[in-house]
């Protein structure tokens, strides 16, 4: 782990994982956004498409329903769940609980900005205990 290439969070839930970071600058909604096989549906979403599984989703804050929290479980048991979820802003309770009956580790509030050290597709690992995102090679 060099020198800038770690960034502090709030640690929201623990548990680690590693996997590609999927980047979004724009708040997403679990409900309606994203479809019941982990895929981004919403019209105008440069990801259209791409699935959120096994990915470190990257992105400002939750949006709409309270039902984000049942897609999140619903993808749990699909085997489709994002590997973590860290949020740049603020955070959404509902996708909070959501995380916790699906075992997603959560960050929120960072201490620089990820969007100018991480991309779409680079490798990442977050520690949810210790509250990092690390960039990875």
């Amino acid at each position: 782990m060099g020198e800038g290439r770690t960034i502090r969070f709030k640690p929201v839930l623990a548990g680690k994982a590693k996997g590609k970071a999927l980047v979004l600058r724009e708040p997403i909604s679990f409900q309606g956004e994203i479809d019941e096989e982990g895929k981004i549906v919403v019209s105008g979403n440069p990801y259209v498409g791409e699935t959120v599984a096994g990915k470190i989703l990257i992105y400002p804050e939750a949006k709409g329903s309270s039902g984000g929290c049942m897609m999140l479980r619903l993808l749990a048991k699909r085997g489709k769940k994002p590997a973590a979820i860290v949020n740049t802003r603020n955070l959404d309770p509902n996708l909070v609980e959501g995380a916790i009956l699906a075992g997603i580790p959560m960050l929120c509030y960072p201490q620089a900005d990820p969007y100018e050290m991480i991309a779409t597709g680079d490798l990442v690992e977050v520690d949810g205990e210790a509250g990092t995102l690390t960039k990875i090679g």
